[in-house]
């Protein structure tokens, strides 16, 4: 797959790594672009980590490079690493509400067209933690 980075200033060297993987992993008839910003109002402005075209479909990544035991308290994400645990983001929460806004984005671009790409979205861990304690729907 190959990824066009829109802002090379604005991407993480974890991201830059995420995306090698991912573009030498995923099919190399899916295009992506990387580092993408979209401004509207506050509500609908959105930062993109990766956003991959498929043949049918659209995907927003979340890349998240977090080392230690993820688990979710009180719907956000916490990782823990020792006796010491950071809140973060909830990387999906984050994912859904950037699809949302890239998929508006699309239907007021093509409103007088009859398909409209199906826009889903997911969250990438590139650090060493990982998902399995997270609930299900996280």
């Amino acid at each position: 797959m190959q990824i066009h980075c829109l802002d090379p200033e604005g991407i993480n060297e974890y991201e830059k790594l995420a995306n090698d993987v991912l573009s030498n992993s995923l099919p190399t008839t899916w295009k992506a672009y990387s580092a993408l910003e979209l401004y509207g109002r506050k509500e609908q402005s959105a930062e993109f980590d990766l956003i991959i075209i498929t043949a049918d479909r659209v995907i927003v990544v979340e890349i998240k490079e977090w080392n230690g035991e993820l688990f979710s308290k009180k719907g956000k994400w916490v990782v823990q690493f020792d006796n010491y645990q950071i809140e973060r983001s909830n990387g999906l929460k984050q994912a859904n509400r950037a699809s949302k806004i890239l998929s508006s984005f699309i239907q007021k671009k093509l409103r007088t067209k009859i398909f409209f790409p199906y826009v889903e979205y997911c969250v990438v861990l590139a650090g060493g933690a990982t998902p399995e304690n997270l609930p299900e729907d996280e």
